[in-house]
């Protein structure tokens, strides 16, 4: 359980620290869309190549996979926006200096928008807050299963993720979930799909990538070829 005491003594400067090495957040349209899941794969394959993970999630499976649950600090109502941004730095920050890793992977909790009518998402507080904490190198964002897939759309998603988050996302997964409206109720249902052999219809083009879920071969590939880029890059692992 998140506990808000996970706060740092360290917590003493309003200004932010250096953490040098890189990070991979995994963000989604909304809650229920295959983002620890994800975030699993994606830690396994990184940790397959001989690197040590930082693995943030909010999900509390994540302790018994080698993953650090995200303070509860961040769910605090008597610290201001700003105060969490930089707490959240210097306990990210103390953590990378412990252990030293050589990768930070951080799922945020929630959407990165409201959707429909029903469905605020906090508004994105929660991933707004991770990504001003952290200077984010690569993002991968869950969609739900029947979204529309053409350019437009995943270019609007990610202008719209770069200009809010200042997280670059070429990379996207098609969860196992939808969604339907219920206007009755005014709110959001959420359901997984039944055949899990559907083979969903991914157009492809070469600016954005698009992956199943069940897909982990292309998963795989996929996470090889960003490590190869950042590694690569001044940012080197």
């Amino acid at each position: 359980m998140l506990q808000e005491s996970e706060l740092s003594d360290e917590v003493v400067s309003p200004n932010k620290k250096e953490i040098d090495i890189p990070v991979i957040s995994v963000m989604g349209l909304g809650e229920n869309c295959d983002k620890f899941q994800l975030q699993v794969k994606i830690k396994k394959v990184i940790e397959k190549q001989g690197y040590r993970v930082l693995a943030l999630c909010s999900n509390v499976l994540g302790g018994f996979l080698g993953m650090e649950n995200l303070p509860g600090f961040l769910y605090s109502k008597f610290m201001s926006y700003p105060e969490k941004i930089i707490a959240l730095n210097h306990w990210i920050h103390t953590k990378v200096k412990q252990q030293e890793y050589d990768v930070i992977l951080v799922g945020c909790p929630g959407g990165v928008s409201e959707f429909e009518k029903y469905e605020t998402n906090y508004f994105g507080e929660l991933p707004l807050i991770i990504s001003n904490a952290l200077d984010v190198d690569i993002g991968f964002l869950a969609l739900y299963r029947y979204t529309d897939l053409n350019y437009t759309v995943l270019k609007n998603i990610s202008d719209f993720v770069l200009r809010k988050y200042n997280t670059p996302v070429k990379e996207y997964i098609l969860s196992r979930q939808f969604y339907k409206a219920d206007h009755e109720w005014k709110k959001i249902r959420y359901y997984t799909m039944e055949d899990m052999n559907e083979k969903p219809a991914i157009p492809e083009n070469s600016e954005y990538q698009v992956l199943d879920i069940f897909d982990d071969t292309k998963i795989e590939k996929e996470i090889l070829k960003i490590l190869e880029e950042l590694a690569n890059n001044i940012f080197v692992i």
